[in-house]
């Protein structure tokens, strides 16, 4: 059990025709559309536009992490698959530190728009383009291998080069220089 709730379907939507071809489970959705800020965890809260709080409050929002310190090439680098870090407490009584992704996240709260488990690789699709924009209307499952998850895949890695050469505007390495300096 993997702990959802499911109700049977039918696909033609004649409840008459009970064929088995005709007939798939699918998964309940937990929350209502019509829901704009959605509990994931215990007191954790993520806004259909991305924003992430710790206890339902404007005071406790928590930041996302686009960019990390790279201490080896000693300079600041974009994550390609950004986050947030958050402390629970466990039964213990003491405190954990967890880290989740923004689409993971967005994917528990039910903001991606369409059905993965119809999917053979289900991969979340940024319609324009912008890995840093987790608004509801922007997200949607599609197959790892269309085109324009491998178009929005291009586009990415694009803005992660960008991004690294505007946040090292100083770095010695000449490849990190915008390309018009060089």
């Amino acid at each position: 059990m993997d702990g959802r709730k499911y109700e049977l379907v039918h696909k033609d939507g004649n409840k008459g025709n009970c064929s088995a071809s005709n007939l798939e489970w699918r998964v309940l959705k937990q929350f209502s559309s019509l829901d704009p800020i959605r509990s994931i965890q215990k007191d954790l809260w993520v806004n259909f536009d991305g924003t992430v709080w710790k206890e339902k409050s404007k005071k406790n929002e928590i930041r996302v992490t686009i960019d990390i310190g790279d201490s080896d090439t000693d300079r600041n680098v974009p994550i390609p698959e950004p986050y947030i870090s958050y402390r629970i407490k466990n039964k213990y009584g003491s405190y954990e530190d967890k880290h989740i992704s923004m689409d993971e996240l967005m994917d528990m709260a039910e903001f991606v728009d369409g059905d993965k488990t119809i999917l053979k690789r289900p991969q979340i699709l940024h319609k324009d383009g912008d890995y840093l924009n987790w608004s509801e209307e922007n997200l949607a499952w599609v197959e790892e291998d269309s085109p324009e998850y491998q178009a929005y895949q291009q586009k990415k890695k694009e803005m992660l080069e960008q991004r690294t050469i505007a946040l090292n505007p100083n770095h010695p390495n000449p490849l990190m220089k915008p390309r018009n300096m060089v």
